[in-house]
C-alpha cells in the first residue's frame, strides 16, 4: 500500500509502540539486575529504584570487534567482485530489472513481477549474509530434525531473507521511478500463507539442485519448514523473554502472513530457538556430536598453519585408576617440543539476553576453572613417563614446555575475571583464526605454537 501518512493514526500508533517498547525496556533492566549489571532496591513505600554503575565494561567487545572485521571482509569481497566489470554488467541489469518489474497498481497498491534473475541474485546474497551469522555452523547439513535436514532449513530461512531483501531493493526503486511516493508511506500488506508455503517449497527445488546431499522437498516438508522459520500463533512463546529474535515472517491469523523487514538480521538466531522448541531431543543429540566437528576444524587449521605438529584427540588423564578429567584436544610440536593442551566449548550463542548471557558464560567460566585446575594438579603429581605414555609423545622427543587453551566457538570473554597462570590463555574461535592470519602476515613461514600463544595472550 502507498497512502500518504496521516499524522493523527501515525501519532497513536507510535504512542502505542512506544507504551510497549517501555514495557519491554523494564524487562531488559530487570534482567540487567538478575544478571548483576546493576542494583535493584525497594523503598517502604514500594518504589523500585535501579541503580547503574558509573561504567559498564563491555567485556565481550575484543571479541565482537574480530567478529565484526571478519563479517567486513566477507561484505569486501563482494564489494570487490561488484566492481570489477563483470560485477558492473550485473548490478546494470539488476537495476533495470528492478525499473522494468515495479508497478503501481490501482493507485495506492505497489507491485513487482518475478523474474529469474533476481530471485538469484538476492537468493545468493540471503544465503552469504545467513552463512556469515553467528550459529548457523552448528549443526552438520544432513541433522535431521522432525525428518528434514537441516540444510533444508536453512535454505528455508535464506529464500525467506531474499524476499525481505528484493522487496526493499524494489521500494527503494519505486520512490525513485516515483518520487510523489515517500518511503515512510508504503506499508506491507498481508499475504497469503498457504502462496507462501508453496513459494518456499518451489524455491527449494530449485535452488538445491546445486547443493551435493538435497533431495526433493515435499509439500508436507515445505509447511513443517514454514512452522520453524515463522513465528505463529502456535509458538509465539518464542517471544517471551526480554530480548526475543523476531524472524523475517509473521502469521496473524489463518491464512494471512506479513513480513517484516528487520526480521532477516535475527533470522538465523530465530531458526535455531525454533528447533531447540520443536523438537528438543534430537537438537539435544545432535549437541552432543558438535564437538567432534570443532576438533576436526580445529585440527585443520593448525596443521595447515603449522609444521610437524602431531594430534591426539580425547586424552583421558587418570590418577590412581581413578578418571579425573578429558584434554579434548592435544598438540605435539615436534620441532620444539611444546605440548599445548586445548579444552573446546561448543555453545550456543548468546546475543542481548542479559539473564540467559549471564548463566552460559558463568557455566562457562565455572567449568574452563575447574578443567584447568584439575589439569594444572595432575601436571604437578604426574613423572614424566606417565606424561609421555599418556600422551603419545614419540620416542626421542623432549619435552620443553606445556600450555593449556581453553577455546570456545563462540565466546570466551567471562574468563577474563580468571587470574591465569602465563602458560593459560583463552580465546573464540575467530579469536584463533584471526590470530594464525596475523603471524602469517608479521612472520611469513616461521610460525610457532609458542607465538601462538603470545599473540593470543595480548589480545584476550
Amino acid at each position: 500500500l502507498t497512502f500518504r501518512r496521516q499524522n493523527g493514526p501515525y501519532r497513536e500508533i507510535l504512542l502505542l509502540i512506544s507504551h510497549l517498547g517501555f514495557i519491554q525496556h523494564g524487562r531488559r533492566i530487570a534482567d540487567s539486575a538478575s544478571a548483576g549489571i546493576c542494583k535493584v532496591t525497594r523503598s517502604a513505600e514500594g518504589r523500585y529504584e535501579f541503580v547503574l554503575p558509573a561504567a559498564i565494561a563491555n567485556h565481550g567487545a575484543v571479541e565482537d570487534d574480530v567478529n565484526d572485521h571478519f563479517s567486513k571482509e566477507t561484505a569486501c569481497v563482494r564489494n570487490e567482485f561488484m566492481q570489477q566489470a563483470e560485477g558492473r554488467n550485473l548490478q546494470r541489469v539488476v537495476n533495470e530489472l528492478h525499473d522494468e518489474n515495479v508497478f503501481i497498481y490501482r493507485e495506492h497498491f505497489m507491485g513487482y513481477d518475478a523474474d529469474p534473475l533476481l530471485d538469484e541474485y538476492y537468493f545468493q546474497i540471503a544465503w552469504s549474509d545467513l552463512r556469515s551469522e553467528p550459529g548457523f555452523d552448528s549443526f552438520n547439513e544432513l541433522r535431521e530434525f522432525g525428518g528434514i535436514t537441516y540444510l533444508k532449513y536453512t535454505l528455508g530461512a535464506a529464500f525467506i531473507i531474499s524476499l525481505c531483501l528484493k522487496h526493499e531493493a524494489f521500494c527503494q526503486r519505486m520512490v525513485k521511478k516515483h518520487p510523489e511516493i515517500r518511503m515512510e508511506d508504503i506499508l506491507t500488506i498481508s499475504a497469503d500463507r498457504a502462496g507462501l508455503i508453496a513459494s518456499i517449497r518451489e524455491a527449494l527445488n530449485l535452488v538445491g539442485r546445486k547443493f551435493l546431499h538435497y533431495t526433493t522437498t515435499t509439500e508436507e516438508q515445505a509447511e513443517q519448514i514454514y512452522e520453524i522459520i515463522s513465528i505463529t500463533p502456535r509458538n509465539a512463546d518464542l517471544l517471551d523473554g526480554a530480548f526475543p529474535a523476531l524472524p523475517c515472517i509473521i502469521e496473524f491469523a489463518n491464512g494471512g502472513v506479513v513480513k517484516c523487514l528487520a526480521g532477516r538480521y535475527r533470522q538465523m538466531e530465530f531458526l535455531l530457538g525454533a528447533l531447540r522448541r520443536a523438537y528438543p531431543r534430537e537438537y539435544d543429540a545432535h549437541q552432543q556430536l558438535r564437538e567432534g566437528s570443532f576438533q576436526t576444524a580445529v585440527e585443520g587449521l593448525l596443521e595447515s598453519s603449522f609444521p610437524d605438529l602431531e594430534m591426539r584427540r580425547n586424552i583421558r588423564l587418570r590418577k590412581e585408576g581413578r578418571e579425573l578429567t578429558d584434554v579434548d584436544l592435544a598438540v605435539i610440536d615436534l620441532q620444539q617440543g611444546h605440548l599445548l593442551l586445548i579444552q573446546l566449548k561448543f555453545q550456543d550463542v548468546t546475543r542481548g539476553d542479559f539473564r540467559v548471557e549471564a548463566s552460559r558464560m558463568g557455566r562457562f567460566r565455572d567449568e574452563s576453572v575447574r578443567w584447568l585446575d584439575t589439569v594444572s594438579l595432575w601436571l604437578s603429581s604426574t613423572d614424566e613417563q606417565t606424561l609421555r605414555s599418556t600422551f603419545r609423545i614419540p620416542r626421542g622427543m623432549r619435552i620443553n614446555r606445556i600450555r593449556k587453551l581453553i577455546l570456545a566457538r563462540h565466546h570466551a570473554w567471562s574468563l577474563r575475571s580468571v587470574s591465569l597462570d602465563d602458560d593459560t590463555v583463552f580465546a573464540s574461535w575467530n579469536q584463533l583464526i584471526n590470530a594464525v592470519q596475523l603471524m602469517e602476515q608479521r612472520q611469513g613461514d616461521f610460525r610457532t605454537l609458542n607465538g601462538l600463544h603470545a599473540i593470543l595472550r595480548t589480545y584476550m
